[in-house]
C-alpha cells in the first residue's frame, strides 16, 4: 500500500526518514524509560537481593538442587507479571525472569514467580501422570498446566516458607484482577486456580519426594 503511494523517489527518502525518526523517537522514549523505572525501582531491587540471598534461597536451596536448577538464578523484568518465564538449557544453565517489584515492600512478589515458574515442569509431570492418554490427545489437559503451576508453587511455600503462602495466594488472585478478602484467602485460590485432587496430589507427593532427596 505505502509503495502504491509514494511513487517518487523523493516520497520515498521522505517515508524512509520518517519511520527511522520514529524508531530513534521510540528507541530514546523506552530508554529514558527503562533508566527512569531502573533507577525508582532501586530500593525494591535491594530488597529482593536482600530477602533472596538471606532468607528465600537457603529454604529453596534443596528443592532447586534436586530438580536440576541449581542456580538459582533470575532476572528482575519490568514487563513480567505473575507469570514469569525460564530458560532451562541444561543442568548447569537456567535462569528464571520474574515481575520487577515497584517497592521494597512487594518484595516477596519475586520470590512467588520464581517458585511458581520453579515448580512448572514438576506440575506438568504430576498432569501427565493424572491423566489419560485420550485426555493428553485431547487437549483437554492444557487447561490445567497453568493452574498446576500456581497450585504447585502455593505447595512448595507451604513446605519450605508456610508464612508466604497468604500473600502468595493474595498474589495470584490479584493477578486475575480480583480483590482478596483480608481473611484467608484459601478458598478464593481454589475456586479461581482449579485443579483436579489426583493433579493436585500428584503435584504435593512430587514436591515432597524431592524435598526428601529421593
Amino acid at each position: 500500500m505505502l509503495a502504491s503511494i509514494f511513487r517518487s523517489q523523493p516520497d520515498r527518502n521522505w517515508l524512509r526518514l520518517f519511520v527511522q525518526s520514529l524508531d530513534d523517537e521510540s528507541n530514546k522514549f523506552f530508554h529514558q524509560y527503562w533508566m527512569s523505572e531502573q533507577q525508582a525501582r532501586g530500593a525494591a531491587y535491594a530488597a529482593v537481593s536482600e530477602q533472596w540471598a538471606s532468607k528465600y534461597y537457603p529454604k529453596l536451596q534443596r528443592f532447586l538442587n534436586n530438580t536440576q536448577q541449581p542456580n538459582g538464578q533470575f532476572v528482575l523484568s519490568i514487563p513480567l507479571g505473575g507469570e514469569g518465564r525460564t530458560i532451562n538449557d541444561s543442568k548447569e544453565s537456567n535462569m528464571i525472569a520474574v515481575g520487577f517489584p515497584k517497592t521494597p515492600e512487594t518484595a516477596p512478589e519475586a520470590l512467588f514467580t520464581f517458585v511458581h515458574e520453579a515448580v512448572g515442569e514438576l506440575a506438568q509431570e504430576a498432569i501427565t501422570d493424572n491423566t489419560t492418554p485420550a485426555e493428553q490427545r485431547s487437549g483437554a489437559t492444557n487447561e490445567y498446566v497453568g493452574n498446576g503451576a500456581v497450585r504447585g508453587g502455593a505447595a512448595l511455600l507451604q513446605r519450605v516458607l508456610p508464612d508466604l503462602v497468604p500473600e502468595y495466594m493474595r498474589f495470584y488472585l490479584r493477578t486475575l484482577g480480583r480483590t482478596p478478602s483480608a481473611g484467608d484467602p484459601s478458598a478464593a485460590f481454589a475456586q479461581a486456580f482449579p485443579l483436579p485432587q489426583p493433579i493436585l496430589d500428584g503435584i504435593t507427593k512430587q514436591i515432597e519426594v524431592v524435598l526428601g532427596g529421593i
